[in-house]
């Protein structure tokens, strides 16, 4: 656990084991379970998506409940760089400071915020989170900021008919990611 697989081994078309760390590890199956890119290197299989998209989470909070129940605010309205917004207080208390609400602002990563330093986009996305909840900028304080580079492959219209199946044509190697859904 916690170590990658260097290469899958394959013996009369059917997967037997792996490589780890230079010790073959023989399977009567192998299940890849990674993200795109590296299940893609892993198996050589074509139609394994690799272009990402990133975003980076903005965790808010506040002490006015953002009013909007446990429900997922998607930011409809064709323009601004906020996503979405969870309201995870709302969902799981606890996670909240003592005596606030924590919310989540989710940013996708566009061309016009890579360009920005992660203060500015800190500031963006308070500024939006107060705009879309219908309140002031004020009421929302910055908790943590994750950005995760890879955190969803492209998906344009007409992809899930090239997403490959969980079974693949190699005998005992399986798939095991959101790449094939």
């Amino acid at each position: 656990l916690g170590t990658s697989v260097d290469t899958i081994v394959t013996e009369d078309g059917k997967a037997t084991g792996v490589v780890v760390a230079g010790e073959t590890i023989d399977a009567s199956a192998v299940v890849v379970a990674t993200d795109g890119p590296a299940a893609k290197a892993l198996t050589g299989i074509e139609s394994i998506p690799t272009e990402g998209i990133g975003c980076t989470t903005v965790y808010l909070a506040g002490s006015t409940d953002p009013g909007i129940g446990k429900s997922l605010l998607l930011n409809g309205s064709g323009f601004g760089s906020v996503n979405h917004i969870a309201p995870l207080s709302n969902v799981a208390p606890s996670y909240a400071p003592q005596g606030k609400h924590l919310i989540a602002a989710v940013l996708r990563d566009t061309p016009d915020l890579r360009g920005r330093n992660p203060e500015s986009i800190v500031q963006l996305a308070r500024a939006e989170t107060a705009r879309m909840l219908g309140q002031g900028i004020e009421e929302w304080n910055v908790v943590s900021t994750v950005t995760v580079p890879f955190a969803q492959f492209r998906q344009p219209p007409g992809f899930v008919a090239h997403l490959p199946r969980n079974r693949t044509e190699t005998l005992g190697l399986y798939l095991a990611g959101e790449y094939t859904v």
